[in-house]
């Protein structure tokens, strides 16, 4: 079809010839990119969930860094926390069979969720805290003469 154009139109049809070319060049994008960017973005979505939970983990496990070195210290000592999450988040910091967990629910793109876990030291753990987007100050502490240690947010 372009090629009986280029044949039939006479030199002096040029300017005829260069919009239609850019009509047929513009349909030719549009639906390139009407067919592109539902994978694009579909994976755009992927990469944020990955990254999210990634960094998630990476800020629950410094919680649980700093209740080991509470726990692994002993009474009368006390961590403070810095942790930049990603999302929202109830943390839920529980015992179960003689280990101690961090447990975290990541609302994922599509509306799923992600379970993130972290393992600790200490077996004597029953705490619920809200984690909210952006940085949170966290305190470990183990009063002296007290056999439980506190898990709370300032």
């Amino acid at each position: 079809m372009l090629l009986n154009y280029f044949l039939y139109l006479k030199n002096d049809d040029k300017g005829q010839l260069s919009l239609e070319l850019l009509f047929v060049f513009i349909i030719c994008i549009i639906l390139i990119v009407s067919l592109i960017m539902p994978y694009i973005s579909r994976e755009f979505d992927y990469t944020s969930d990955v990254t999210n939970a990634y960094q998630t983990k990476a800020e629950i496990s410094q919680i649980a860094n700093g209740i080991n070195y509470v726990y692994s210290t002993g009474s009368g000592s006390k961590r403070t926390i810095f942790v930049n999450m990603p999302e929202n988040m109830e943390l839920i910091i529980y015992s179960q069979n003689h280990k101690g967990y961090l447990k975290g629910d990541l609302l994922l793109s599509d509306n799923s969720t992600k379970d993130i876990i972290v393992e600790t030291d200490n077996t004597n753990l029953n705490y619920n805290l809200f984690l909210s987007k952006g940085f949170n100050k966290v305190v470990v502490q183990w009063r002296d003469n007290s056999s439980n240690m506190e898990i709370y947010l300032l």
